[in-house]
C-alpha cells in the first residue's frame, strides 16, 4: 500500500495545483514521473487518478453534493480533491476495493489536508460506496442541458452550445467520445524509418499497434507503457502526435526549396512533420513567444534529427520576415477538440474567453496576410470544434482579404474529413481522432 499511498498523494497534489493555478495536468504528471522512482504500474495509476478525476469531475461533484449537507463550494479545495479522487476510485476502478480507496483517502485527509474533516470524508465515501448507483440524475424533461451536463460530465454552457447546433443525439455522441480514454498515436519519422518497419518492431516488442486511419505515417498504440524507453523513441524514429494534428501539415503540402513560416510552432509536433514532408529540404522558420516552450521544442527536434530549423523567439503579432511562400498558423485556441486528452480544459474554458481568442486569431491572420508571398499559401488550423474559432474565422478572412480563396482540401485529405466548403474538420465521435480544423487559403 505504501507505493499506492504516495501515488495518491502526488495525484491529489497535481489536481490541487490544476484547480488553484490553472497548471497543465500533463506537464505536472511528466514532472512527477521524472522526479520520482515510480514503477510503470504506479505511473499508470497516477495518470488514471488525475485524468479520470478531471474527466468525470462534473458527475463526481454532483454525486458528492447529494450527500454532503453543507455548501460544496465552501469546502476546502484539498477536501474537494480527496473526495473526488476517492469517489473516482470507488466508481471507476474495480481493481481497487472500496474499503482500500476509503481508507487511503482518509489517511490523506490526516496527512495532507485537515484532520478536522476526517469523519466527514469517511462518512461521505462510505455512504456513496453503497448508494452511488441509486443517485438519480437530473430529469431530461425538466432540464435537458443540466441532464446531459451531469451525465457526461461536461460544462453546461458547452452542452447548451452544442444542443443549439447539433441537437441531443449528436451532442451526447460528442460528449461520450470525449469521455473515452485516449489511444496513443505515433508519427513515424520518414527520414529515419518506414511505418511498416516501425510497426513490425513494436509488434515484436509486444505492443498492440495498428496503422492510422487517415495518414500513412501514423500508428496507433493500444497501450504506450514502455514506449519512451525504446530505441525507436529515444533515437527519433517516432514521436507522439495525434493523427488530427498531421492534417494541417498535409494541407500545407510543404515542398523542397520553399520558405515556410510556422507562426506558433511550440511544442514542435507540426514543425517536425513539415521537415519530414519536405524531405528536410524546405527553409523553415519556427517561432513562438514562450521561450521555455521553444527550448522544449529544440530538444524534440534534436531527438528527431531536425537540426536545421531556424527557431525564433518572437510574438506572432510582429513577424520576423517580410515574405515567405507558405505559412502555417496553428492558432492558440480553446482546445475544445482535445477534451479526451486535456480533460481540465472542459472546466477551465469559458464562453467569454472564446470571444477573446477569436480576436487574437484574427490579429494573427492579419499578420500572416501581410507576410505571405504574392502567390503564397496560408493554412490556419486549430484543435477546437467551436465554429466561432473555425468556420466563422475562415469566412471573416476571405471577406476581409478578397485576394485569398479557400482551396479545397480534397487533393491532400481524405474526403470524409473535408466539409462542403473545402476546409478540414475532424470529430472525436465520427473519426475517433481529436477534434480539429484546418483551412487552406491561397492567393488568386
Amino acid at each position: 500500500m505504501a507505493a499506492e499511498r504516495s501515488v495518491r498523494l502526488e495525484a491529489a497534489g497535481i489536481l490541487y495545483r490544476v484547480y488553484q493555478t490553472d497548471a497543465y495536468a500533463d506537464i505536472l504528471i511528466d514532472n512527477i514521473r521524472n522526479q520520482c522512482s515510480f514503477s510503470t504500474q504506479d505511473c499508470a495509476l497516477l495518470s488514471e487518478l488525475v485524468y479520470g478525476t478531471l474527466r468525470w469531475k462534473g458527475r463526481l461533484d454532483y454525486s458528492l453534493r447529494q450527500v454532503y449537507h453543507g455548501e460544496w463550494k465552501k469546502l476546502p479545495v484539498k477536501i474537494q480533491v480527496l473526495l473526488e479522487t476517492g469517489l473516482y476510485q470507488i466508481v471507476h476502478l474495480d481493481r481497487i476495493p472500496d474499503f482500500a480507496a476509503i481508507h487511503e483517502t482518509v489517511q490523506l485527509v490526516k496527512k495532507w489536508a485537515d484532520p478536522h474533516w476526517t469523519g466527514t470524508v469517511n462518512a461521505i465515501l462510505r455512504r456513496l460506496a453503497n448508494e452511488h448507483d441509486t443517485i438519480a440524475l437530473p430529469s431530461r424533461s425538466n432540464n435537458l442541458v443540466q441532464a446531459i451536463s451531469v451525465e457526461y460530465s461536461h460544462p453546461a454552457w458547452l452542452v447548451e452550445e452544442w444542443l443549439k447546433i447539433f441537437g441531443p443525439d449528436r451532442t451526447e455522441a460528442i460528449c461520450r467520445a470525449n469521455n473515452e480514454k485516449p489511444v496513443l498515436s505515433l508519427r513515424v519519422n520518414r527520414l529515419k524509418s518506414r511505418p511498416s518497419e516501425v510497426l513490425k518492431i513494436l509488434s515484436d516488442k509486444g505492443f498492440l499497434v495498428h496503422p492510422g486511419k487517415y495518414l500513412k505515417e501514423f500508428l496507433i498504440l493500444s497501450d504506450g507503457k514502455g514506449l519512451f524507453e525504446t530505441d525507436l523513441f529515444q533515437k527519433g524514429a517516432v514521436t507522439v502526435q495525434d493523427e488530427s494534428a498531421g492534417l494541417a501539415v498535409r494541407l500545407l503540402d510543404p515542398q523542397p526549396g520553399e520558405f515556410i513560416l510556422d507562426m506558433s510552432a511550440a511544442p514542435g509536433g507540426k514543425t517536425g512533420y513539415i521537415v519530414e514532408q519536405s524531405a528536410n529540404q524546405a527553409n523553415i522558420i519556427a517561432m513562438d513567444h514562450h521561450f521555455g516552450r521553444l527550448q522544449r521544442m529544440r530538444k524534440t527536434l534534436n531527438r528527431l534529427g531536425h537540426n536545421d530549423v531556424h527557431m525564433v523567439y518572437a510574438n506572432a503579432h510582429y513577424l520576423p520576415c517580410k515574405s515567405v511562400d507558405k505559412i502555417l498558423l496553428d492558432a492558440q485556441c480553446s482546445g475544445i477538440g482535445v477534451l479526451r486528452k486535456r480533460a481540465e480544459l472542459r472546466w477551465r474554458v469559458r464562453l467569454d474567453q472564446i470571444k477573446k481568442l477569436t480576436e487574437m486569431q484574427k490579429a494573427m491572420l492579419d499578420q500572416a496576410a501581410k507576410c505571405i508571398d504574392a502567390k503564397g499559401v496560408i493554412v490556419y488550423s486549430t484543435c477546437t470544434v467551436m465554429k466561432q474559432e473555425n468556420q466563422e474565422i475562415a469566412s471573416w478572412f476571405i471577406k476581409k482579404y478578397p485576394q485569398f480563396v479557400i482551396e479545397p482540401a480534397y487533393p491532400w485529405i481524405a474526403d470524409e474529413l473535408v466539409a462542403e466548403q473545402g476546409w478540414v474538420q475532424s470529430w472525436p465521435d465520427r473519426h475517433n481522432i481529436d477534434g480539429s480544423f484546418a483551412v487552406r487559403f491561397k492567393t488568386e
